[in-house]
């Protein structure tokens, strides 16, 4: 399959934009989890301060009703899943759900290692686990020391860890929304940058090139009198003014080339003497004329002319005077003649002229002019000739159903001539 340019641009356009936008999704996902889940552990910490607070002085009193009611208010919230108070072993002295306590964690579990080695300085210590309900929570371990303005009274330094696992359910489907709401924002952005970068590469680019395509193939289909006319000040303009500018040339020598070429075909059919058909010339013609006859059914008649004694002239007179004498026969010939007849000059002093649409009795009668207008006209030097002026003889013959072969109709032409030279010249005779 060929893709043009066009589908190209858009591809790769579409192909870029949609990993840059992806990429910049991805890391404003990360960025929008991360801070989410900031927020949710400062809250999920400051809670545990609260909780801290009112079980600091309850835990140095050893008042266990007022421990498990502070627990008991804090498993009524919403999105606390457990809570509970470890001692140094890991065993539970209170909780929230009764049924824990005096359960002891085993030493593998992460809840432990938060414990052991802590200090009063440390800050609250967070975990992501699974949850019963299947989600993530986020559990909040921290340590429960005797403030040193109590320990002068109660020795105990370390008094508990406090727990407190919160439910993400909530924070991820705020999450997810936010999210949500971050992608079709991005998708929207991506495809109004995408639609204007298409538009704009299509302006400035495809539908430029699109119009080059259209006129280099108008010009290469022969048609050198488009162009591109774009009025643009960039690389583009600068090109288009460049391949005007080499249409123009190459169709200034084309035409150069084609006169030269029709000039050049014009001497190759021309009798540089006379100006008349030469041979070659004839033959292309006597071709065209002999299948239009056939087509059309029209006569088509050959008049062969030869200028009598004309040997004779050249011996008495020379070469130079017998060309005057064949031009100006060229002359008579062709106002004897329509337009669209053929005059050509067949070999020395021998002329054929083709009739079109001529039946024989119209071709004699052209013929019988010809031949009474030279032996009228006074040529130079023509008192010389055998008979006292210059003279011509012809011979006249007509396509048929029997004759319909250029080579045939001259050849009797050609004898209709040889029988007027025999009947004493200055003659005219038919095939």
């Amino acid at each position: 399959m060929r893709w043009t340019l066009s589908v190209k641009l858009i591809l790769g356009i579409a192909v870029i934009m949609t990993a840059t936008m992806g990429s910049a999704l991805l890391l404003l996902t990360i960025n929008t989890r991360n801070l989410m889940m900031e927020d949710f552990s400062y809250s999920a910490i400051h809670l545990s301060d609260v909780a801290d607070a009112g079980l600091e002085n309850a835990m140095i009193s050893r008042k266990q009703e007022e421990i498990t009611n502070i627990l008991q208010a804090l498993g009524r919230r919403e999105g606390i899943e457990g809570g509970a108070i470890f001692d140094e072993r890991g065993e539970i002295k209170y909780s929230i759900d009764p049924k824990d306590v005096g359960r002891i964690l085993s030493k593998d579990d992460p809840t432990c290692r938060l414990c052991h080695g802590a200090t009063p300085k440390d800050r609250p210590q967070t975990l992501l686990l699974p949850s019963k309900q299947g989600a993530r929570m986020m559990r909040v371990a921290r340590p429960l020391y005797n403030q040193p303005r109590c320990q002068g009274c109660h020795r105990e330094r370390k008094l508990g860890m406090l727990v407190i696992d919160f439910s993400m359910v909530d924070d991820e489907r705020k999450t997810m929304a936010v999210i949500s709401k971050q992608l079709r924002y991005t998708l929207t952005v991506a495809v109004i940058i995408i639609a204007a970068l298409i538009g704009f590469v299509y302006l400035m680019v495809t539908r430029p090139l699109a119009h080059f395509v259209r006129i280099i193939r108008a010009i290469n289909e022969g048609d050198l009198s488009r162009r591109m006319n774009l009025s643009r000040r960039d690389e583009i303009g600068e090109l288009a003014a460049s391949f005007d500018g080499m249409v123009q040339r190459i169709n200034a020598r084309t035409r150069e080339l084609e006169a030269l070429h029709a000039e050049m075909q014009r001497l190759s059919q021309t009798d540089p003497l006379t100006g008349l058909y030469n041979r070659r010339g004839l033959d292309e013609r006597m071709q065209v004329e002999m299948l239009r006859a056939k087509r059309y059914q029209h006569p088509l008649s050959a008049i062969m002319a030869d200028i009598d004694y004309f040997k004779n002239y050249n011996d008495v007179h020379g070469h130079l005077e017998g060309d005057v004498i064949l031009k100006q026969i060229a002359e008579l010939l062709r106002f004897h003649v329509r337009e669209t007849d053929v005059v050509a000059r067949f070999g020395g002093e021998e002329f054929l002229i083709l009739l079109t649409e001529t039946a024989k009795a119209e071709a004699l009668e052209v013929a019988e002019k010809i031949r009474a207008a030279v032996s009228v006209r006074p040529f130079p030097h023509a008192g010389t000739q055998p008979e006292g002026k210059l003279t011509i003889s012809l011979g006249v013959a007509t396509s048929s159903a029997d004759l319909s072969e250029a080579r045939e109709l001259i050849s009797k032409a050609d004898h209709a001539l040889y029988v007027a030279k025999q009947a004493g010249r200055n003659r005219v005779r038919e095939a």
